[in-house]
């Protein structure tokens, strides 16, 4: 396969700013209000510095961790497996997260942890395992027909789920 080489020097530091603006972006959707600087901080961490900071280690833990973890596919059982990480449980805990049951609505924040007055419309709680097994199915039948890049897939896939929000 032809292309330009990239030093390994180089595509370690572009790895890491795809990790840093993954966990920022994460927690700024899901509504936790930190600056660049401090999620910087936690997620260089080796533990959560405390409970008010451990959803943001979770989510460094959980992109620096193998997805799916049992196979090839992903199935909802291992997107509340994920989501179990991110809320601080243990990687290799039994106890998957449960999905909400009651409705949200996530504001955004900036880079500084300010409000932005933008408010993100999730489903209700009734429609969520449905929607999840529907989108899964779609990610593996988009993934296997090799029609689409798989960057475009899970974009997409990443934007849908974030509407969902089922967790």
């Amino acid at each position: 396969m032809g292309g330009i080489s990239i030093p390994p020097d180089r595509l370690e530091s572009l790895r890491e700013a795809a990790r840093f603006q993954s966990i920022v972006s994460s927690c700024r959707i899901s509504g936790i209000r930190a600056s660049d600087a401090e999620v910087a901080a936690v997620a260089a961490a080796s533990q959560a510095p405390d409970a008010s900071m451990a959803e943001i280690w979770g989510y460094a833990r959980a992109i620096d961790g193998p997805f799916p973890r049992s196979g090839p596919l992903v199935t909802f059982d291992e997107i509340a497996a994920l989501n179990a990480v991110v809320i601080g449980k243990p990687v290799d805990s039994s106890e998957p997260s449960t999905l909400r049951e009651t409705p949200l609505h996530l504001e955004l924040f900036d880079t500084d942890g300010r409000a932005l007055g933008r408010i993100l419309q999730t489903l209700p709680p009734r429609l969520l395992r449905d929607k999840i097994e529907d989108l899964v199915t779609w990610l593996e039948i988009e993934l296997r027909s090799g029609e689409q890049l798989p960057l475009i897939v899970l974009g997409a896939f990443f934007v849908y789920f974030t509407a969902i929000s089922p967790f």
